[in-house]
Order: structure tokens, then C-alpha cells, then sequence
């Protein structure tokens, strides 16, 4: 809504946004996942 499409950036901004809103903690576990254009995906898991 703010931002518009933002294909590969989408991820950082919301990390970003849940970060500065203090929906993720130090010591959290993150899930990531991505879905791209041409059937590409990627997943990961961080520990904030």
C-alpha cells in the first residue's frame, strides 16, 4: 500500500517495518519466504 510492487525488496521492507515496530525481538526465530516470477522461490530461517 505504501510502497507499491516491489519485487525482490518486498522481504527487507518487512523486516525493516516489524523491526522498528518491535514485532521482532532479539533471540526471535524469522521465517522467510519468497515467491518469484518463472515459478523461482527461496526460504530461509534467521535468529534475530
Amino acid at each position: 500500500m505504501k510502497y507499491g510492487n516491489t519485487t525482490v525488496a518486498s522481504i527487507p521492507i518487512a523486516l525493516t517495518e516489524a523491526w522498528e515496530e518491535g514485532k521482532i525481538k532479539e533471540g526471535d526465530t524469522v521465517v522467510l519466504a519468497a515467491f518469484g516470477s518463472g515459478f523461482t522461490w527461496e526460504s530461509a530461517i534467521i535468529k534475530w
